[in-house]
């Protein structure tokens, strides 16, 4: 039928761009201990197993959960790895923003790009933010903001974008913002031909990060746009646009796992209007509500 006609058509894109997928299978009670020189080394010591030729090596999402460009060990390890091997990294860590208090840190949950001569050529801070888990509401009453002293609290960055590589201009969605529509088509709105997902569901079951990993096959099937997901111990994998999982890794395994990526910058109808159906249903219904209570007034 037509499906059998079309689904092929939709899997458009450039030059097959080879990529790694660094899942090094941190358990949670580890990252918590705070020992970041070992969680940095986990990673890095993966990275220096990927295949020559290799473009674009991935990390999952706070890799190493400190402010990884203010630690010139790790900003000269990772400079050195991506030289090395000659390919751009996307790195989940942590980056420090502009605060009004000028004697005070903010830190935000953060996806840095580095090319291939170990030049950071730009980051991504994450927008949408985990109630509870990452921050908590209203931080800025004197109760609240004694309490949210107590536990680690990001801040949520400026806007969903499109992030600049050397192989062009991708989407990293971070953790739960893959399972939210409008966040992804804000970022290929902006230019993204890729997306890159970066997460880490490990604080998850393995039912809960399955729902999640299914949640974001829908983002590519909507753009119309190849997928790469890191996640820290699972599920990684790579997307068709036609919502095809072309492979995906073992759940609570550590390994290295690769694929290809293509780029595409064609718009799709979603992309273009957004969310308009919820609406015009809401509308529609408003309207069949009217008219019934008006024909129950006669």
């Amino acid at each position: 039928g037509y499906g059998w006609w079309r689904l092929p058509r939709v899997e458009p894109g450039g030059e097959p761009l080879a990529v790694a997928l660094v899942q090094a299978n941190i358990p949670l009670e580890q990252k918590s201990a705070g020992d970041v020189h070992s969680l940095f080394y986990e990673h890095l010591g993966l990275t220096y197993e990927v295949q020559r030729g290799t473009r674009l090596v991935v990390w999952p999402e706070t890799a190493v959960p400190t402010r990884l460009m203010h630690v010139p060990e790790f900003r000269e390890r990772l400079q050195a790895a991506a030289r090395a091997l000659r390919a751009t990294l996307v790195v989940g860590g942590v980056a420090t923003i502009p605060a009004a208090d000028p004697l005070a840190t903010q830190v935000a949950n953060a996806a840095f790009v580095l090319d291939d001569q170990g030049r950071l050529v730009d980051d991504y801070h994450k927008v949408h933010l985990v109630i509870l888990g990452e921050y908590l509401p209203l931080r800025n009453w004197p109760l609240v903001s004694a309490i949210a002293r107590l536990t680690p609290q990001f801040w949520a960055g400026s806007r969903y974008r499109a992030v600049a590589t050397p192989l062009g201009r991708v989407g990293i969605p971070i953790c739960y913002e893959s399972a939210f529509p409008g966040d992804v088509r804000a970022m290929v709105k902006d230019g993204a031909g890729a997306l890159v997902v970066i997460t880490n569901d490990d604080q998850l079951s393995e039912t809960g990060a399955r729902q999640l990993f299914q949640q974001t096959v829908f983002r590519s099937v909507e753009t119309r746009r190849w997928m790469a997901r890191c996640a820290n111990s699972g599920i990684s994998c790579f997307v068709a646009p036609s919502g095809r999982v072309v492979s995906a890794s073992e759940w609570d395994r550590r390994t290295l796992h690769t694929g290809m990526l293509r780029l595409h910058n064609g718009v799709t109808f979603y992309v273009r209007c957004g969310d308009w159906l919820p609406w015009l249903c809401l509308l529609v219904t408003a309207a069949a509500l009217l008219q019934r209570r008006r024909g129950n007034e006669k």
